[in-house]
C-alpha cells in the first residue's frame, strides 16, 4: 500500500486514487476526508494485524509457541521485502501520533488490542501467580516496535533474531 511506503501526509488524495484506479468522486463516496480515509487505513491494517494473530496463534501449538510462529512469520514478511516497510502501523503511530488526537486514539486502541492478545497468551501459559503479564505483553510489543525500526537501519534480520533470542528463550522462560 501506499500510505506503508511513502507515509501519510507523503501520499495524496490523487495519488491515492492513480494507484487503484478509480475516479475522484468514489474516494468522497466511500470517504469523507483523507482523515477518513487515514481512519480505515489503521482499521485496515489493524484487522489484518489480528486476524493474523489469531489465525498463527490458533493452531494446535502450546500458547508460547504459537506466539513465537507470529513474530517469526513476520519475520519471513520482512525478509521478504528487504527489510524496508517495516510495520504499517508503528510507521503511522510515528508520523501521526502528535498530530490528531483521533489518530493517537485510533493507533493506541490498535495496539492496545494486540497487547491483550499478547498477555493471553502469556497468561495462558503461566504456570506462577505472579500476574505482571500485562506489563510483560508491553513490553514484548514495545520490543518488537524497536526491533522492527532497527531492521530497517540495518537492512538485517540480526535484531529480529536478537529478539526471539532474548525474548524466547531468556524471558519467558526464566518468567514463566
Amino acid at each position: 500500500m501506499i500510505i506503508h511506503r511513502k507515509g501519510y501526509h507523503n501520499t495524496g488524495i490523487k495519488e491515492i486514487l492513480d494507484e487503484v484506479k478509480i475516479p475522484k468522486g468514489s474516494f468522497y463516496f466511500y470517504f469523507k476526508s483523507k482523515q477518513d480515509f487515514g481512519l480505515a487505513v489503521i482499521e485496515f491494517f489493524s484487522k489484518h494485524v489480528t486476524s493474523e494473530f489469531e489465525r498463527i496463534t490458533q493452531s494446535s501449538l502450546s500458547p508460547l509457541d504459537g506466539l513465537q510462529r507470529f513474530f517469526t512469520e513476520f519475520l519471513e514478511f520482512f525478509h521478504q521485502s528487504e527489510y524496508q516497510g517495516g510495520c504499517p502501523l508503528g510507521n503511522m503511530a510515528l508520523e501521526l501520533a502528535d498530530d490528531e488526537e483521533i489518530f493517537r486514539q485510533a493507533l493506541l486502541d490498535s495496539f492496545n488490542s494486540l497487547t491483550t492478545r499478547i498477555q493471553e497468551k502469556i497468561a495462558s501459559s503461566n504456570q506462577s501467580t505472579d500476574d505482571n503479564t500485562g506489563e510483560l505483553a508491553q513490553f514484548i510489543l514495545f520490543s518488537w516496535e524497536g526491533c522492527i525500526m532497527q531492521m530497517k537501519l540495518q537492512r538485517s534480520n540480526e535484531p529480529i533474531k536478537t529478539f526471539n533470542k532474548i525474548i524466547f528463550s531468556n524471558l519467558l522462560n526464566s518468567t514463566l
